[in-house]
């Protein structure tokens, strides 16, 4: 029936109003999360290039070096804590969009698939 199409049609815009949220919090979940990883990825490059040094040793350079190792390590653990702490709802979050993402591509086959039906009598 064409009321049964267009009810489809109304949900599948319902619908996908619904996912567009979603999708922008699972967005704004992943923006968070790639620039921990940057920042991370940052700070271990620092710290690998603070160790490779090829610098005369001294006694305050060795200790000034040991002080940078210290906070980059300490910065690099924390933001694995923060990335740790985010992984469950970042899925979650990924899980619930690709649902509604999902849910709008349904209805929106189902309302094209539908067709009038016909009369059966005579």
């Amino acid at each position: 029936m064409k009321l049964e199409k267009e009810k489809l049609g109304k949900l599948a815009r319902l619908a996908g109003l619904r996912s567009d949220a979603e999708l922008e919090r699972f967005a704004a979940f992943r923006r968070h999360v790639e620039a921990l990883r940057a920042e991370r990825a940052e700070r271990s490059s620092m710290l690998h290039q603070l160790l490779i040094r090829q610098e005369p040793f001294t006694l305050s350079g060795a200790a000034s070096a040991h002080v940078q190792a210290g906070r980059l390590a300490r910065d690099i653990a924390r933001i694995d804590d923060e990335l740790d702490r985010l992984r469950p709802n970042y899925t979650a979050a990924l899980g619930k969009a690709q649902k509604e993402f999902g849910r709008v591509r349904v209805l929106e086959e189902l309302a094209d698939r539908a067709q009038p039906k016909k009369a059966l009598r005579r």
